[in-house]
């Protein structure tokens, strides 16, 4: 994988308050293998022409579970240059299965 990139991972109950209540907290994923592309979703025509609506997807290995509530943050590529900056959240998962096992997964970005 050409990019590098932290999920920050949504936990319940890591830590409690004075009165027991689970409090949410984010655990940090760094370095991470990844690669970023962006895909053409759809073509939106008018009378000035077509407009290409295009969208980021994130692939990312067999290791890694991403939640719906996972963010993505300082996606760069392997000398550290900025390939998406700012944060994004989770759009859409999709799994794509090998013939026996998980391969990758495909994780559509929507910018925050």
């Amino acid at each position: 994988m050409v990019h590098r990139c932290t999920l920050l991972i949504q936990v319940e109950g890591a830590q409690e308050d004075d009165y027991g209540r689970p409090i949410p907290g984010t655990i940090e994923h760094m370095n991470i293998p990844c690669r970023v592309d962006q895909v053409r979703e759809r073509v939106a025509s008018d009378d000035t022409g077509n407009d290409f609506i295009l969208s980021n997807v994130l692939f990312l290995g067999p290791g890694h579970e991403v939640a719906l509530d996972t963010k993505i943050v300082n996606i760069e590529d392997l000398e550290g240059n900025p390939v998406l900056s700012g944060s994004f959240s989770v759009k859409n998962r999709n799994p794509v299965y090998g013939r026996r096992r998980l391969h990758h997964l495909e994780i559509t970005l929507q910018k925050e």
